[in-house]
């Protein structure tokens, strides 16, 4: 077994352990966004990824705007990369990816953000 697939593994099996803490959500991915500039409209796809991540950071509010801040981690291997396209549904709840904060192949640290 390579130290890829046992640190996959251990990965898998600390997810599962954690049980109620890791929050089952749907990964929206938008892929290969296009310009048509013929009718002026955008044309991508679109794949939805079930996910479990772990909330890892509390809930910050601003107090400019009525924007919820929240660091969560996820499975590198199950979501590819994240770039600011890509939404994170929670039950009815949307959250938008502001900014990746460090991923290194296994797990990805990630921002995200949802107005209240």
């Amino acid at each position: 077994m390579s130290y890829a697939n046992l640190i996959d593994a251990n990965l898998n099996k600390a997810f599962n352990l954690l049980k109620d803490l890791a929050i089952a959500g749907t990964l929206v991915k938008s892929n290969n966004i296009d310009f048509d500039f013929a009718t002026g409209t955008t044309q991508q796809n679109t794949s939805f990824i079930p996910v479990k991540f772990i909330i890892v950071d509390n809930t910050r509010d601003h107090k400019d705007v009525s924007m919820t801040t929240r660091s969560i981690l996820l499975k590198t291997k199950q979501v590819g990369e994240i770039n600011a396209n890509d939404r994170l549904n929670v039950g009815s709840e949307v959250w938008k990816f502001s900014h990746v904060l460090q991923s290194d192949g296994y797990i990805t640290q990630a921002e995200v953000v949802r107005e209240s």
